[in-house]
């Protein structure tokens, strides 16, 4: 039975990763550009300072991983 549950669980856990290198990024971005797009109409985003800070600090990693250092 420990053999069979290991067959199942591997395919998922290499979607999750796969997700998280290929559709992270674009997530970020998009919650960037909506960020900024409230921040320039002056309009209240909801979040807390730190998580706008953190989606940034994020993004940038992201690029640079993705863009910066395979090259």
């Amino acid at each position: 039975m420990g053999a069979a549950s290991n067959d199942m669980i591997m395919p998922f856990n290499s979607a999750i990763i796969i997700l998280g290198w290929f559709v992270a990024p674009v997530l970020t971005f998009i919650e960037n550009i909506y960020l900024f797009w409230l921040f320039i109409r002056k309009l209240d985003s909801g979040l807390p300072s730190w998580r706008i800070v953190a989606t940034v600090l994020f993004l940038t990693a992201q690029i640079f991983v993705h863009f910066i250092m395979p090259s």
